[in-house]
């Protein structure tokens, strides 16, 4: 039995309707996208990392282009955090306990300021580097109503950019 619509009919394809069919197809497609400009993260050997970091991107840059602020910033810092602590991950445990702001905990228990502290104490990212990637942090944690009050602070065009800013420099020390 044929379709019938406004421009004609459509023979069913495969036992199926045209919608049925497109539908199953589309299923095949992830529903986000990371951006080509970081479709190679090629620095981290584990794909599902890579994938998992790529669409946090892809999704900061998407926010960002649709004036969502504090998803972009939130979702850059998300990025940074997750490159640190796959890139401090590759050292030694003695090397990082060595880095003169190491806490005292297990590097799973770090939190972003830490992350970030002994990246640049090992060298690993450059000090404007470490600055920008603090200020994401500041910025990234007024995802927290208390704090955004306390400071009388919000996310903003000008945080969503700065934390891609710090993102992007993170992504270049790294590679």
């Amino acid at each position: 039995m044929a379709i019938r619509g406004a421009v004609g009919e459509m023979p069913p394809s495969g036992g199926s309707d045209a919608v049925t069919t497109l539908r199953r197809i589309l299923a095949q497609f992830p529903d986000e996208h990371p951006p080509a400009a970081h479709a190679d993260l090629a620095f981290i050997s584990d794909p599902d990392l890579t994938q998992s970091i790529r669409l946090d991107i892809g999704a900061a840059h998407r926010a960002n282009d649709h004036a969502e602020w504090k998803a972009a910033t939130v979702l850059a810092g998300a990025a940074i955090e997750a490159l640190l602590h796959w890139r401090l991950s590759q050292e030694n445990p003695a090397t990082l306990a060595g880095a003169s702001r190491a806490p005292k905990k297990d590097l799973n228990d770090y939190v972003l300021n830490d992350y970030i502290h002994v990246a640049e104490d090992l060298r690993i990212i450059p000090a404007k580097t470490a600055t920008a990637a603090l200020l994401a942090k500041d910025y990234r944690n007024l995802i927290h109503p208390g704090r955004a009050v306390r400071l009388s602070e919000k996310c903003s065009r000008s945080t969503s950019l700065q934390a891609l800013g710090a993102l992007e420099a993170i992504i270049e020390a790294l590679s």
